[in-house]
């Protein structure tokens, strides 16, 4: 065989066998470099998840805290809203309540009532009594001052016990039918 011929066999061995082997070799790495980057590309799309996740809490956060401030807001506009309007009614009712208590001075000042006791006594100087006089003066109700004139006598004595006066009870015609 000539030696040509079978350096290009042994090359055309070496060759094959050279080729099994990068193939081999290629393949491993070519694997390993895969799945390296699979496992980059997972890692990758884990951190995008959680801070995808992430971001979306804190924008809920953020919504849920802006609903709570505008729902206090809201609130606190309502109730300046009622106690202004609160405060405006309790203005106008003092104001009635001094006016009423003005017109209640005028008419006490216009209405006036003197009443007088005396002692009654008859010729003989003995007590029979007591005199009563009541006089009223309103210059818008009357045209001159009204007098009343009452004498309570006395009939008899506390020694007297057929004359006195016994306590009579009221009877109620008021029942309970239950």
């Amino acid at each position: 065989m000539d030696p040509m011929m079978m350096l290009a066999i042994a090359l055309g061995v070496v060759g094959a066998v050279g080729s099994a082997v990068a193939f081999r070799s290629g393949r491993g790495s070519g694997r390993a470099a895969e799945l390296e980057a699979r496992k980059a590309a997972g890692d990758t799309a884990e951190q995008l998840g959680k801070r995808i996740v992430g971001e979306a809490e804190r924008e809920a956060d953020g919504l849920r805290k802006a609903a709570v401030l505008s729902g206090k807001e809201e609130a606190m506009r309502a109730r300046e809203t009622w106690e202004g309007e609160a405060r405006k009614r309790r203005d106008e009712v003092e104001r009635d309540e001094k006016r009423l208590q003005e017109r209640e001075g005028v008419l006490d000042r216009k209405f006036e009532v003197i009443e007088t006791f005396k002692p009654a006594y008859d010729a003989d100087g003995k007590f029979i009594g007591l005199d009563d006089e009541i006089i009223m003066y309103d210059s818008d109700a009357f045209v001159q001052p009204v007098r009343s004139f009452f004498r309570y006598v006395r009939r008899s004595t506390p020694e007297n016990t057929n004359q006195r006066y016994t306590y009579i009870e009221c009877k109620g015609n008021l029942r309970n039918l239950n």
